[in-house]
């Protein structure tokens, strides 16, 4: 990758375990009956960072020090404002679905220490924000996901501990004679909390589904029908075994109730996990 600062160009090295860190301007609020709202200040207030190691020769990055702290000397409005470009196939650093053939124009939120990693080579660590990255055009898609080899087409694979459950809303407590009191709600919203394994393209897809639904309601389909959605999340979310996810989406305690409609409240891009491969982790709740 190349960055200009304004000043001078710098060739980029960037390491292996950058986390884009991509944060959709929705505010969460949980309702007294289970269900969640949100407050939307719409695309234009997303944010789209990455946490990054650059590394090179010490006078490499002395250099890029150097000029990071021109930046921020500088009394020009633009001053901040640094230009990528010519990323490689792997330096997809705010994104699997950003279109990176094109410039991107970004800041420097924080600026790290350099350290020493090898004999002659030096690292900085930088967070990198983009200011409106430019998106590539492709279908948003949540992936059929399964971690068995029964289901070849499957694009997503489930990683080991996730949480499958509903949070019980049931409350005791002691009186005034000495009774105690028991009331319980039986509502008991259902969650299922995982992190997934994906190809790019897959991920890219993805991040286009999680960014344009912005936490809207979503008809999931129940296990127990067929359902024609446009997402199917649970039909989606499917492993063969009877005591696993197709039994008990929601926990045991959720399962058969009714077609479920969900929101995606939570997720994190955990970035890539090899090359080709990227995980996230997501937080889907149960609409009540």
């Amino acid at each position: 990758m190349k960055m200009f600062d304004g000043f001078s160009e710098h060739d980029i090295r960037i390491l292996p375990g950058f986390k884009p860190v991509t944060k959709p301007a929705l505010k969460w609020k949980q309702l007294a009956n289970g269900s969640y709202i949100v407050v939307d200040r719409l695309p234009i207030s997303d944010i789209y960072e990455s946490d990054i190691s650059v590394y090179g020769k010490e006078h490499e990055i002395n250099k890029l020090i150097d000029a990071l702290e021109k930046s921020r000397c500088s009394t020009d409005a633009d001053a901040n404002k640094i230009t990528l470009s010519e990323f490689n196939g792997a330096e997809k650093i705010f994104g699997a679905e950003i279109d990176y053939s094109t410039p991107i124009t970004a800041i420097a939120m924080k600026i790290g220490e350099k350290q020493q990693s090898t004999l002659r080579g030096f690292s900085l660590k930088l967070t990198l924000r983009a200011l409106e990255p430019p998106i590539q055009n492709i279908e948003p898609a949540f992936p059929q996901i399964n971690n068995l080899a029964d289901n070849p087409n499957a694009a997503a694979f489930l990683d080991v501990g996730y949480t499958a459950d509903s949070v019980v809303d049931m409350n005791k407590s002691d009186t005034y004679t000495g009774t105690l009191n028991f009331s319980d709600t039986r509502s008991d919203s259902g969650f299922f909390e995982g992190a997934f394994t994906l190809k790019t393209e897959d991920m890219a897809k993805l991040r286009r589904f999680l960014m344009t639904n912005r936490g809207q309601a979503i008809t999931a389909g129940s296990m127990q029908e067929e359902v024609s959605q446009a997402y199917e999340i649970i039909k989606n979310i499917k492993i063969n075994n009877a005591n696993g996810i197709e039994k008990y989406i929601f926990g045991q305690r959720r399962w058969g109730k009714h077609p479920f409609d969900v929101r995606i409240t939570e997720w994190t891009d955990m970035g890539m996990k090899s090359l080709g491969l990227w995980q996230i982790k997501m937080k889907i709740v149960e609409e009540i």
